[in-house]
């Protein structure tokens, strides 16, 4: 058959050998679990947009090319910023790096992205704070203390959730070492 892999059987004399024509293995259910799991670990996240501010009247971010059709008194209204950190408020937010669900009234960070097609729009990637920290922007941003207004949410953050959070990003975890 077509596509077939052959295999070299002994025959009933020792001294010849004959090919026998076999068909291709079928992946084990094993070998399906471990590639759906691989595929599930793939880092998901999209790209970080450039030069993106946060639109406080808006509440959401807006991309350079949404910023130069802005009327001047709304330009008055943007932040600049490369991260903001909340609590979770809902069940549903998922993390867009690994895809687990992040738990209610954890803390969250996202940035702006205008997709991997680039968008023209910007929106919001959130993720757990351990998956953000795979970031070294992030973790420059969190290392230098005069960086961390680049962070919007943090000065909201009670203090003893602002040093947590601080803690969780600068620890260097023990696989990240090897």
């Amino acid at each position: 058959p077509h596509g077939a892999l052959l295999h070299a059987m002994p025959s009933a004399s020792a001294s010849s050998s004959s090919v026998v024509p076999r068909s291709a293995p079928k992946p084990s259910s094993h070998a399906l679990v471990v590639a759906s799991a691989l595929a599930a670990s793939a880092d998901k996240t999209q790209p970080k947009a450039v030069g993106c501010k946060y639109d406080v009247a808006a509440q959401k971010w807006v991309s350079p090319e949404q910023i130069a059709k802005l009327p001047q008194e709304r330009l008055m209204m943007l932040l600049p910023a490369e991260y903001m950190v909340r609590k979770v408020n809902r069940h549903k937010d998922a993390c867009k790096r690994c895809g687990q669900k992040i738990e209610k009234w954890k803390i969250k960070i996202g940035y702006p992205s205008t997709g991997k097609d680039g968008k023209k729009a910007a929106f919001a990637i959130w993720q757990h704070v351990l998956c953000a920290k795979k970031d070294p922007r992030l973790v420059e941003v969190f290392r230098q203390k005069a960086l961390r207004h680049l962070a919007l949410g943090f000065d909201a953050l009670k203090k003893p959730e602002q040093a947590e959070l601080i803690e969780d990003i600068l620890k260097v975890e023990d696989e990240e070492t090897l």
